[in-house]
């Protein structure tokens, strides 16, 4: 996809998640790591032309912005951009099991 599109993406997420603030639908938008998935895939940021950056960097901040205002407001939900250890306990109890790429 261009680099277009996929700030449009990034707008559109960001606006739905700084309006959602219905329990069930913000789970189903950060359960199955899709986000992590999305976040990742724009990582490293030297994949990307200059011109493409300029329109990326914007939309991927403010994104990142309103995930962590989110997470800010309700950090029960961290849990769900987490995998979980051998020893099963949540990324927010261990350090060293957090997968999450901030």
């Amino acid at each position: 996809y261009s680099p277009t599109v996929k700030a449009q993406i990034l707008q559109t997420l960001s606006t739905i998640l700084s309006c959602g603030h219905d329990a069930t639908s913000l789970y189903f938008l950060l359960s199955n790591n899709h986000i992590n998935g999305l976040i990742l895939s724009f990582l490293p940021l030297r994949q990307f032309t200059s011109a493409a950056l300029e329109e990326l960097v914007p939309a991927y901040t403010t994104f990142l912005k309103s995930l962590s205002t989110l997470l800010e407001s309700a950090p029960h939900l961290f849990e769900l951009l987490c995998e979980k250890d051998d020893r099963d306990r949540a990324c927010s109890d261990s350090v060293s099991a957090a997968k999450f790429p901030l």
